[in-house]
């Protein structure tokens, strides 16, 4: 059975799949310049969670 954080991640997952999928309805595709935007603040935000996330995961024992 999964842990809680796995489910929590998954559904958060699941979450921003549906939020991304809906804004790319609504957005027009020639505002590239916003995209590339969105994109730098997506990488800073990897940047920042992904050390953080990793450092939840060993500390929770989750992985052997």
């Amino acid at each position: 059975m999964p842990s809680s954080i796995e489910v929590n991640m998954e559904h958060h997952h699941v979450n921003w799949k549906l939020a991304y999928a809906e804004a790319e309805k609504q957005v027009p595709l020639r505002q590239n310049v916003a995209d590339i935007f969105n994109c730098s603040i997506c990488l800073f935000g990897l940047i920042v969670v992904m050390p953080w996330v990793g450092r939840l995961i060993i500390e929770s024992g989750i992985l052997p």
